[in-house]
């Protein structure tokens, strides 16, 4: 199951997902954004214009009935886009704590699978000694296939006092004849 999860070539499979999730989620979201800034642009620019009028003349001038129907609207407009940034970020957000979980997994699988590969040989050899049919049992049960045990034997600890046995099974004197070749 380790070898399975374990992604090589993770960077560029992590680059890949960023991409094709974030494109999803920006694409209708940006074009509506900036007609969004556009227009608050524009009321600031109609507020400092405001800003500029004496105060005395400011708290006279009434707004019209349209003047607040078009705040109100743009207030709920500001709030709902605000409200859907929060959303993207926080989906941004999420996706990147997942993918650092599974980057960290994954380097912790490549740890496993480089380092402790050979503890698990040497905890084999140690309980199982001269007895090849169990030590390759228990690689089966470990996820190593008929034609990776050798392999793996053989780049773990190589060929010594410890493990002459398993070069003497069937399965080894075949790895060794293909090795020849």
């Amino acid at each position: 199951m380790m070898k399975e999860a374990y992604i090589p070539d993770f960077e560029g499979w992590k680059k890949e997902v960023m991409e094709r999730k974030t494109a999803v989620w920006s694409k209708e979201f940006n074009a509506r954004w900036e007609s969004f800034l556009k227009e608050r642009d524009e009321r600031v620019e109609r507020k400092k214009k405001e800003l500029s009028i004496p105060f005395e003349q400011r708290m006279r001038r009434q707004k019209t009935e349209e003047e607040r129907i078009r705040d109100r609207e743009f207030g709920e407009k500001d709030a709902a886009f605000m409200q859907e940034a929060r959303e993207k970020w926080n989906k941004r957000m999420n996706l990147d704590v997942s993918l650092s979980m599974m980057d960290g997994r994954n380097s912790k699988i490549k740890s496993f699978l480089k380092d402790k590969g050979g503890s698990l040989l040497r905890i084999l050899l140690d309980n199982y000694p001269g007895k090849a049919i169990e030590v390759f049992k228990y690689l089966k049960l470990a996820g190593y296939e008929e034609g990776e045990m050798m392999e793996f034997i053989d780049r773990e600890m190589g060929k010594n006092k410890d493990t002459e046995f398993l070069y003497q099974s069937s399965l080894g004197r075949k790895f060794l004849k293909e090795k020849k070749e």
